[in-house]
Protein backbone atom coordinates (compact mmCIF):
# COMPACT_ATOMS: atom_id res chain seq x y z
CA UNK A 1 0.00 0.00 0.00
CA UNK A 2 1.27 3.46 -0.98
CA UNK A 3 0.27 6.71 0.69
CA UNK A 4 0.21 10.07 -1.02
CA UNK A 5 -1.38 13.48 -1.16
CA UNK A 6 -3.42 15.38 -3.72
CA UNK A 7 -2.42 19.02 -4.17
CA UNK A 8 -4.14 21.63 -6.31
CA UNK A 9 -1.84 22.42 -9.24
CA UNK A 10 -1.68 26.18 -8.81
CA UNK A 11 0.91 27.88 -11.09
CA UNK A 12 1.62 30.34 -8.26
CA UNK A 13 3.01 27.39 -6.26
CA UNK A 14 4.88 25.69 -9.09
CA UNK A 15 1.92 23.40 -9.83
CA UNK A 16 1.98 21.86 -6.39
CA UNK A 17 5.74 21.30 -6.14
CA UNK A 18 6.25 24.47 -4.14
CA UNK A 19 3.28 24.15 -1.83
CA UNK A 20 -0.29 25.09 -2.64
CA UNK A 21 -3.71 24.06 -1.43
CA UNK A 22 -3.85 20.54 -0.01
CA UNK A 23 -6.77 18.56 -1.44
CA UNK A 24 -6.85 15.12 0.15
CA UNK A 25 -4.83 12.16 1.28
CA UNK A 26 -4.86 9.19 -1.09
CA UNK A 27 -4.08 5.49 -0.84
CA UNK A 28 -2.87 3.30 -3.71
CA UNK A 29 -3.62 -0.38 -3.18
CA UNK A 30 -0.29 -1.50 -4.63
CA UNK A 31 2.41 -0.62 -7.13
CA UNK A 32 4.14 -3.44 -9.04
CA UNK A 33 6.83 -3.41 -11.72
CA UNK A 34 7.99 -6.37 -13.83
CA UNK A 35 10.65 -6.80 -16.50
CA UNK A 36 11.04 -9.44 -19.20
CA UNK A 37 12.70 -9.84 -22.58
CA UNK A 38 12.68 -12.04 -25.67
CA UNK A 39 15.09 -12.43 -28.59
CA UNK A 40 14.24 -12.48 -32.29
CA UNK A 41 17.19 -12.39 -34.67
CA UNK A 42 19.18 -9.23 -33.96
CA UNK A 43 16.37 -7.72 -31.86
CA UNK A 44 15.72 -7.82 -28.12
CA UNK A 45 12.15 -7.05 -27.08
CA UNK A 46 12.18 -5.48 -23.61
CA UNK A 47 8.91 -5.62 -21.71
CA UNK A 48 8.47 -3.19 -18.81
CA UNK A 49 5.15 -4.00 -17.19
CA UNK A 50 3.69 -2.04 -14.32
CA UNK A 51 0.45 -2.20 -12.43
CA UNK A 52 -1.00 0.63 -10.35
CA UNK A 53 -3.73 -0.41 -7.92
CA UNK A 54 -6.95 1.42 -7.16
CA UNK A 55 -6.49 4.97 -5.87
CA UNK A 56 -8.91 6.10 -3.16
CA UNK A 57 -9.32 9.40 -1.32
CA UNK A 58 -8.96 9.26 2.47
CA UNK A 59 -9.52 11.88 5.18
CA UNK A 60 -8.68 14.61 5.72
CA UNK A 61 -9.97 16.43 2.66
CA UNK A 62 -9.49 20.18 2.37
CA UNK A 63 -11.29 21.00 -0.88
CA UNK A 64 -15.09 20.63 -1.05
CA UNK A 65 -16.32 17.91 -3.41
CA UNK A 66 -12.82 16.77 -4.34
CA UNK A 67 -13.08 13.65 -6.51
CA UNK A 68 -11.09 11.41 -8.82
CA UNK A 69 -14.06 10.99 -11.14
CA UNK A 70 -13.27 12.16 -14.67
CA UNK A 71 -9.51 12.44 -14.06
CA UNK A 72 -6.93 11.00 -16.44
CA UNK A 73 -3.49 9.74 -15.41
CA UNK A 74 -0.16 10.74 -16.95
CA UNK A 75 3.23 9.16 -16.13
CA UNK A 76 6.44 11.01 -16.91
CA UNK A 77 9.33 9.02 -18.43
CA UNK A 78 12.98 9.86 -19.12
CA UNK A 79 15.35 8.18 -21.55
CA UNK A 80 19.00 8.45 -20.51
CA UNK A 81 21.49 7.23 -23.09
CA UNK A 82 25.23 6.75 -22.62
CA UNK A 83 27.31 6.22 -25.76
CA UNK A 84 30.99 6.34 -26.60
CA UNK A 85 30.06 8.01 -29.90
CA UNK A 86 27.39 10.64 -30.67
CA UNK A 87 23.79 9.48 -30.89
CA UNK A 88 20.59 11.10 -32.12
CA UNK A 89 16.90 10.78 -31.28
CA UNK A 90 14.01 10.95 -33.73
CA UNK A 91 10.30 11.15 -32.91
CA UNK A 92 7.70 10.57 -35.64
CA UNK A 93 10.61 10.41 -38.12
CA UNK A 94 11.86 13.91 -37.24
CA UNK A 95 14.91 14.86 -35.11
CA UNK A 96 13.95 15.58 -31.52
CA UNK A 97 15.68 16.79 -28.37
CA UNK A 98 13.65 17.50 -25.24
CA UNK A 99 16.31 19.93 -24.01
CA UNK A 100 16.02 22.24 -27.03
CA UNK A 101 12.46 21.68 -28.18
CA UNK A 102 9.96 24.33 -27.13
CA UNK A 103 6.83 22.25 -27.60
CA UNK A 104 5.42 18.87 -26.63
CA UNK A 105 3.63 16.74 -29.22
CA UNK A 106 1.89 13.39 -29.54
CA UNK A 107 4.11 10.64 -30.98
CA UNK A 108 3.59 7.11 -32.29
CA UNK A 109 7.21 6.01 -32.61
CA UNK A 110 10.68 7.18 -31.57
CA UNK A 111 14.17 5.79 -31.91
CA UNK A 112 17.81 6.23 -30.90
CA UNK A 113 20.47 6.01 -33.63
CA UNK A 114 24.22 5.63 -33.16
CA UNK A 115 25.82 6.94 -36.30
CA UNK A 116 23.70 5.55 -39.14
CA UNK A 117 22.55 2.47 -37.23
CA UNK A 118 19.27 1.98 -35.38
CA UNK A 119 20.06 1.04 -31.78
CA UNK A 120 16.78 1.42 -29.89
CA UNK A 121 13.14 1.73 -30.85
CA UNK A 122 10.09 2.94 -28.92
CA UNK A 123 6.79 1.66 -30.30
CA UNK A 124 4.34 4.18 -28.93
CA UNK A 125 1.14 2.54 -30.05
CA UNK A 126 -0.50 0.09 -27.66
CA UNK A 127 -3.30 -0.32 -25.12
CA UNK A 128 -3.60 -0.20 -21.36
CA UNK A 129 -6.04 -2.12 -19.17
CA UNK A 130 -8.38 -0.69 -16.56
CA UNK A 131 -8.81 -3.28 -13.84
CA UNK A 132 -12.57 -2.87 -13.43
CA UNK A 133 -14.83 -5.80 -12.50
CA UNK A 134 -14.73 -6.62 -16.20
CA UNK A 135 -11.28 -5.44 -17.38
CA UNK A 136 -11.43 -2.99 -20.30
CA UNK A 137 -8.68 -1.86 -22.68
CA UNK A 138 -8.10 1.63 -24.07
CA UNK A 139 -5.43 3.20 -26.33
CA UNK A 140 -2.52 4.74 -24.42
CA UNK A 141 -1.48 8.22 -25.55
CA UNK A 142 2.23 9.07 -25.86
CA UNK A 143 3.67 12.57 -26.05
CA UNK A 144 7.26 13.72 -26.45
CA UNK A 145 7.79 16.36 -23.78
CA UNK A 146 10.00 19.41 -23.94
CA UNK A 147 12.17 20.13 -20.93
CA UNK A 148 10.41 23.45 -20.34
CA UNK A 149 7.09 21.59 -19.84
CA UNK A 150 8.35 20.16 -16.53
CA UNK A 151 7.58 22.11 -13.34
CA UNK A 152 10.65 24.01 -12.14
CA UNK A 153 12.54 22.17 -9.38
CA UNK A 154 10.12 19.22 -9.65
CA UNK A 155 12.92 16.72 -9.01
CA UNK A 156 14.98 18.62 -6.49
CA UNK A 157 14.92 18.76 -2.71
CA UNK A 158 14.12 16.13 -0.09
CA UNK A 159 11.59 14.28 -2.25
CA UNK A 160 14.15 13.63 -5.00
CA UNK A 161 16.87 12.04 -2.88
CA UNK A 162 15.95 8.53 -4.08
CA UNK A 163 16.36 9.64 -7.69
CA UNK A 164 19.75 11.19 -6.98
CA UNK A 165 20.96 8.04 -5.20
CA UNK A 166 19.85 5.86 -8.13
CA UNK A 167 21.60 8.14 -10.65
CA UNK A 168 24.82 8.13 -8.63
CA UNK A 169 24.75 4.33 -8.22
CA UNK A 170 24.32 3.66 -11.95
CA UNK A 171 26.85 6.35 -12.85
CA UNK A 172 29.47 4.78 -10.58
CA UNK A 173 28.72 1.32 -12.03
CA UNK A 174 29.21 2.26 -15.69
CA UNK A 175 32.82 1.03 -15.98
CA UNK A 176 31.75 -2.33 -14.53
CA UNK A 177 28.72 -2.58 -16.79
CA UNK A 178 30.23 -1.75 -20.15
CA UNK A 179 33.60 -0.07 -19.86
CA UNK A 180 32.01 3.35 -20.33
CA UNK A 181 33.29 6.34 -18.35
CA UNK A 182 31.75 7.02 -14.95
CA UNK A 183 31.72 10.70 -15.88
CA UNK A 184 28.55 10.15 -17.94
CA UNK A 185 25.78 12.53 -16.86
CA UNK A 186 22.57 10.67 -15.97
CA UNK A 187 20.66 13.70 -14.76
CA UNK A 188 17.19 14.01 -16.32
CA UNK A 189 18.14 17.49 -17.57
CA UNK A 190 20.41 15.78 -20.14
CA UNK A 191 17.70 13.48 -21.52
CA UNK A 192 17.11 13.98 -25.22
CA UNK A 193 13.79 12.14 -24.98
CA UNK A 194 11.39 12.95 -22.17
CA UNK A 195 7.92 11.61 -22.78
CA UNK A 196 4.59 11.09 -21.08
CA UNK A 197 2.33 8.06 -21.24
CA UNK A 198 -1.24 9.14 -20.63
CA UNK A 199 -4.32 7.13 -19.77
CA UNK A 200 -7.29 9.34 -20.74
CA UNK A 201 -9.86 7.05 -19.08
CA UNK A 202 -8.83 6.45 -15.48
CA UNK A 203 -10.73 7.97 -12.54
CA UNK A 204 -8.57 6.27 -9.90
CA UNK A 205 -9.27 2.73 -11.18
CA UNK A 206 -6.41 0.18 -11.07
CA UNK A 207 -4.34 0.27 -14.28
CA UNK A 208 -1.99 -2.17 -15.99
CA UNK A 209 0.29 -1.39 -18.92
CA UNK A 210 2.97 -3.37 -20.76
CA UNK A 211 5.07 -1.00 -22.90
CA UNK A 212 7.55 -2.85 -25.12
CA UNK A 213 10.85 -1.45 -26.36
CA UNK A 214 13.15 -2.93 -29.00
CA UNK A 215 16.97 -2.96 -28.79
CA UNK A 216 18.97 -3.82 -31.92
CA UNK A 217 22.27 -5.69 -32.09
CA UNK A 218 24.34 -4.21 -34.90
CA UNK A 219 27.46 -6.31 -35.65
CA UNK A 220 29.47 -3.43 -37.11
CA UNK A 221 28.96 -1.54 -33.83
CA UNK A 222 30.07 -4.50 -31.72
CA UNK A 223 33.01 -5.96 -33.58
CA UNK A 224 35.10 -6.66 -30.49
CA UNK A 225 34.17 -8.03 -27.10
CA UNK A 226 36.06 -5.50 -24.98
CA UNK A 227 35.16 -1.82 -25.38
CA UNK A 228 38.07 0.42 -26.33
CA UNK A 229 38.33 4.23 -26.46
CA UNK A 230 36.28 5.64 -29.31
CA UNK A 231 34.39 2.37 -29.83
CA UNK A 232 30.66 2.85 -30.52
CA UNK A 233 28.71 1.39 -27.62
CA UNK A 234 25.44 2.55 -26.15
CA UNK A 235 23.45 1.85 -23.02
CA UNK A 236 19.85 3.04 -22.69
CA UNK A 237 18.28 3.66 -19.30
CA UNK A 238 14.51 3.88 -19.07
CA UNK A 239 13.37 5.87 -16.06
CA UNK A 240 9.67 5.93 -15.26
CA UNK A 241 9.87 9.31 -13.57
CA UNK A 242 10.85 8.19 -10.07
CA UNK A 243 8.85 4.97 -10.14
CA UNK A 244 11.94 2.85 -10.78
CA UNK A 245 13.22 3.73 -7.33
CA UNK A 246 10.03 3.02 -5.40
CA UNK A 247 8.33 6.38 -5.80
CA UNK A 248 6.09 7.81 -8.47
CA UNK A 249 5.16 11.28 -9.71
CA UNK A 250 1.87 11.45 -11.56
CA UNK A 251 -0.24 14.24 -12.98
CA UNK A 252 -4.01 14.03 -12.79
CA UNK A 253 -5.91 15.95 -15.43
CA UNK A 254 -9.64 16.63 -15.67
CA UNK A 255 -11.19 18.37 -18.65
CA UNK A 256 -13.77 21.09 -18.15
CA UNK A 257 -16.15 22.78 -20.63
CA UNK A 258 -14.74 25.21 -23.24
CA UNK A 259 -11.48 23.23 -23.35
CA UNK A 260 -10.17 24.62 -20.06
CA UNK A 261 -8.34 22.22 -17.75
CA UNK A 262 -7.87 21.65 -14.05
CA UNK A 263 -4.63 19.90 -13.19
CA UNK A 264 -3.67 18.33 -9.89
CA UNK A 265 -0.29 16.94 -8.93
CA UNK A 266 -0.16 13.69 -7.00
CA UNK A 267 3.06 13.35 -5.02
CA UNK A 268 3.84 9.98 -3.42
Amino acid sequence: MVQGGLVKADPAYNYGYGGGLFGSNVLIDQLSMYYDYSLQGNRTFLKTSYEIGNVTLTPPTNIPNVTLTGLSLSLLHFVLAVSSTPYTVTANSSPYDSQTSQTSSEVNVAQVDVGNSLAYEFRFKDNYTLLTSTPATYPAVYAAASGNSLPTNAFQGQGALEVIRAQDYVKASLPDIAGLPASSDLNYTTSKLIYRISYPTWGGVGTKHDPTYVAYYVPNLLAVSTPVPGFPLIIIYLAVAVAAVAAIAAFLVTKRPRKTQNVASLKI
